[in-house]
């Protein structure tokens, strides 16, 4: 027993000297590189990145082509839907009688541009910064060769690095 209290004791007085060395000395965070120019070059290409995110991300905010507009618009309907459904659901719903599925069809979820790759994530983008109030988030779903638009619950939504990012930004 007084091995293990000793061992204990040992280890708070490293942590609490771990803890005030960090306090103290920030020296160890380093660059990711020694060599100057290739971080450099790092840095710059995180921000060309992230001017092209902003870019693209601004293509949806104030719609530079009707197809956009169309599509947020596409999207925006078939959030009305979703929720006139959930409203009829909950004025007569009881333990007996309730909705068990449904699928909302839409033109976004048959855009291949939408359907594969990360262009649908600009529209999530959009709908959040737009509709966040409602604290969901539009999703794309398929089922056998079928795309649909469902609605998921932002607090278990799992976010994808560049909707997180998109986000950070404002």
């Amino acid at each position: 027993m007084k091995n293990l209290s000793q061992a204990f004791e040992k280890f708070t007085d490293k942590f609490s000297r771990y803890k005030s060395a960090e306090e103290k000395d920030k020296s160890f965070l380093k660059p990711v590189s020694t060599d100057q120019k290739l971080q450099q070059h790092i840095i710059q290409e995180e921000n060309d990145k992230l001017e092209k995110l902003k870019a693209v991300l601004e293509q949806y905010r104030n719609p530079v082509s009707k197809e956009i507009e169309e599509d947020e618009t596409a999207l925006l309907k078939a959030w009305e839907l979703y929720k006139k459904i959930r409203e009829a659901e909950n004025s007569v719903k009881d333990e007996k009688t309730f909705l068990k599925e449904f699928k909302i069809h839409s033109p976004v979820a048959c855009k291949s541009e939408y359907t594969t790759g990360i262009k649908f994530t600009y529209l999530q983008w959009w709908f959040i910064q737009t509709h966040g109030e409602e604290k969901v988030v539009p999703v794309i779903k398929e089922e056998r060769n079928f795309f649909y638009i469902d609605f998921e619950d932002a607090q278990t939504f799992h976010f994808t690095g560049i909707l997180r990012q998109a986000l950070s930004l404002n």
